[in-house]
């Protein structure tokens, strides 16, 4: 994890400012259960500089209300960003569907992100936190392309946040007959299964606001076999400047 130290004149007399925190340091994420996580203790900033502390682990539950944004609820296959912040003086989290400052709070903070699937009016995703990246798990193939005509491009929903952000997608296929290049678009270059056989790779790629990418291949002839999906994304934590 990297962490920035820096100082900041406070007016202190003989030219000698106070040092106060400044990036982010700690905040671990823990997949407690399909209806909690945890923030564990660290520190990070607003975006003017104001110290967000946390000193006791906070638990976030899917099933209570009063841990969502206001305005937002608990609903299935919906995204929710992880939210830290300060209300009178106070550190608080807050689940909520929109990158903002939440209502009746003093300023705000993104740490990660989360989905609730169908089951049981909604259960977090069973997914692992390290860092700011979400590991899903390559094995995960999501979306069998429907269009695998030469040199026909397909945009595919990742399985991240509506956002721009980095994902590594899984992509699995083969043909029999010939060599298959595909690729992932301005993503150089186009990954390769040798001829007769099958091959699984990942691949970094930008996931554009609307949280799509975009597949195509290059050969003279239709895919056998294609599936696509995503094996985990890199949430920009601490980038709430940028969202603002």
């Amino acid at each position: 994890m990297v962490i920035h130290l820096g100082e900041i004149d406070n007016g202190g007399s003989g030219g000698g400012g106070a040092v106060t925190k400044t990036g982010n340091q700690g905040l671990a994420v823990t997949w407690t259960s399909v209806t909690e996580i945890t923030i564990g203790v660290g520190w990070c900033n607003d975006n003017e500089g104001n110290l967000i502390e946390v000193t006791t682990p906070i638990v976030l539950d899917v099933s209570e209300s009063g841990d969502y944004a206001s305005g937002d609820s608990r609903a299935t296959n919906t995204w929710y960003h992880v939210l830290l912040g300060l209300d009178g003086g106070s550190v608080v989290a807050c689940l909520s569907e929109t990158l903002e400052l939440p209502s009746g709070w003093d300023t705000w903070q993104m740490r990660i992100a989360i989905r609730l699937n169908a089951t049981s009016g909604g259960q977090i995703e069973d997914c692992e936190f390290i860092g700011s990246y979400v590991h899903r798990g390559p094995d995960d193939y999501a979306n069998d392309l429907s269009n695998t005509s030469p040199g026909t491009s397909q945009t595919i929903r990742a399985w991240c946040p509506p956002m721009v952000c980095l994902a590594n997608i899984a992509m699995r296929f083969s043909r029999s007959s010939e060599q298959v290049y595909t690729g992932i678009v301005d993503v150089p270059p186009y990954a390769k299964a040798v001829f007769r056989e099958s091959i699984n790779i990942e691949r970094a790629a930008v996931i554009n606001s609307s949280g799509q990418y975009t597949v195509v291949q290059n050969v003279a002839a239709s895919w056998e076999n294609f599936q696509t999906g995503t094996a985990g994304f890199y949430y920009p934590a601490f980038q709430a400047v940028n969202y603002e």
